[in-house]
Protein backbone atom coordinates (compact mmCIF):
# COMPACT_ATOMS: atom_id res chain seq x y z
CA UNK A 1 0.00 0.00 0.00
CA UNK A 2 2.56 2.37 0.38
CA UNK A 3 4.16 2.17 -2.48
CA UNK A 4 1.26 3.13 -4.34
CA UNK A 5 0.70 5.80 -2.17
CA UNK A 6 3.73 7.31 -2.74
CA UNK A 7 3.16 6.95 -6.71
CA UNK A 8 0.04 7.84 -6.96
CA UNK A 9 -0.87 10.86 -9.27
CA UNK A 10 -1.59 13.97 -8.27
CA UNK A 11 -4.43 16.13 -8.98
CA UNK A 12 -3.14 19.59 -11.18
CA UNK A 13 -2.79 22.53 -8.48
CA UNK A 14 -4.62 25.03 -10.92
CA UNK A 15 -7.59 23.46 -9.44
CA UNK A 16 -7.45 25.57 -6.23
CA UNK A 17 -7.87 28.89 -8.71
CA UNK A 18 -11.37 27.14 -9.67
CA UNK A 19 -14.15 29.69 -9.57
CA UNK A 20 -17.41 28.33 -7.21
CA UNK A 21 -18.77 28.04 -11.16
CA UNK A 22 -16.21 25.97 -12.19
CA UNK A 23 -15.71 23.80 -9.68
CA UNK A 24 -19.42 23.02 -9.26
CA UNK A 25 -19.23 21.81 -12.99
CA UNK A 26 -15.64 19.72 -11.75
CA UNK A 27 -17.82 15.73 -11.24
CA UNK A 28 -17.32 15.05 -7.45
CA UNK A 29 -14.64 12.12 -7.05
CA UNK A 30 -14.79 9.40 -4.57
CA UNK A 31 -11.64 7.56 -3.48
CA UNK A 32 -12.64 4.44 -1.31
CA UNK A 33 -10.18 3.35 0.37
CA UNK A 34 -10.49 -0.45 1.72
CA UNK A 35 -8.90 -1.27 4.39
CA UNK A 36 -8.00 -4.50 6.52
CA UNK A 37 -5.07 -4.72 9.15
CA UNK A 38 -3.48 -1.51 7.53
CA UNK A 39 -2.48 -0.20 11.09
CA UNK A 40 0.92 0.50 9.88
CA UNK A 41 -0.03 2.82 6.74
CA UNK A 42 -3.56 4.12 6.80
CA UNK A 43 -2.32 7.48 8.61
CA UNK A 44 -0.13 7.65 6.03
CA UNK A 45 -2.52 6.65 2.61
CA UNK A 46 -5.39 9.11 4.05
CA UNK A 47 -3.34 12.41 4.10
CA UNK A 48 -1.19 11.81 0.80
CA UNK A 49 -4.52 11.45 -0.64
CA UNK A 50 -5.86 14.26 0.94
CA UNK A 51 -3.13 16.40 0.24
CA UNK A 52 -2.66 15.51 -3.46
CA UNK A 53 -5.09 17.74 -4.54
CA UNK A 54 -6.91 21.38 -3.38
CA UNK A 55 -10.74 19.87 -3.83
CA UNK A 56 -13.04 21.19 -1.59
CA UNK A 57 -15.66 18.59 -0.18
CA UNK A 58 -18.33 19.15 -3.06
CA UNK A 59 -15.71 17.84 -5.13
CA UNK A 60 -13.73 15.34 -3.78
CA UNK A 61 -14.77 12.53 -0.91
CA UNK A 62 -12.23 10.31 0.61
CA UNK A 63 -14.10 6.99 2.24
CA UNK A 64 -11.79 4.61 4.50
CA UNK A 65 -13.88 1.29 4.43
CA UNK A 66 -12.28 -0.85 7.72
CA UNK A 67 -13.18 -4.25 6.78
CA UNK A 68 -13.64 -5.76 10.54
CA UNK A 69 -9.60 -5.18 11.25
CA UNK A 70 -8.55 -7.24 13.88
CA UNK A 71 -5.24 -4.52 14.99
CA UNK A 72 -6.04 -0.55 15.31
CA UNK A 73 -7.02 0.24 11.61
CA UNK A 74 -10.32 1.66 12.59
CA UNK A 75 -8.76 3.77 15.95
CA UNK A 76 -5.94 5.16 13.76
CA UNK A 77 -8.57 6.02 10.96
CA UNK A 78 -11.25 7.87 13.42
CA UNK A 79 -8.50 9.60 15.63
CA UNK A 80 -7.16 10.74 12.13
CA UNK A 81 -10.41 12.11 11.23
CA UNK A 82 -10.72 14.31 14.28
CA UNK A 83 -7.53 15.37 14.60
CA UNK A 84 -7.44 16.46 10.67
CA UNK A 85 -11.11 17.76 11.23
CA UNK A 86 -11.33 17.87 6.94
CA UNK A 87 -14.70 17.53 5.97
CA UNK A 88 -13.60 15.40 2.94
CA UNK A 89 -12.65 12.71 5.16
CA UNK A 90 -15.05 9.82 6.21
CA UNK A 91 -14.08 6.63 8.15
CA UNK A 92 -16.71 3.87 7.58
CA UNK A 93 -16.54 0.76 10.19
CA UNK A 94 -17.38 -2.38 8.15
CA UNK A 95 -20.10 -4.53 9.09
CA UNK A 96 -20.24 -8.42 10.86
CA UNK A 97 -19.87 -11.08 8.28
CA UNK A 98 -23.03 -13.22 7.40
CA UNK A 99 -22.95 -16.27 9.82
CA UNK A 100 -24.11 -18.44 6.64
CA UNK A 101 -20.84 -17.23 4.54
CA UNK A 102 -19.39 -19.87 2.61
CA UNK A 103 -15.86 -19.79 3.92
CA UNK A 104 -13.53 -17.79 0.67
Amino acid sequence: MRRSVENAPRTDRSLAKLSPESAAQFPKVSVIVPAYNEAENIRDCAIAILESTPLSVENLEVLIVDDRSTDDTLAIGQTLQQHLNDPRLKILAGQPRPTNQLPC
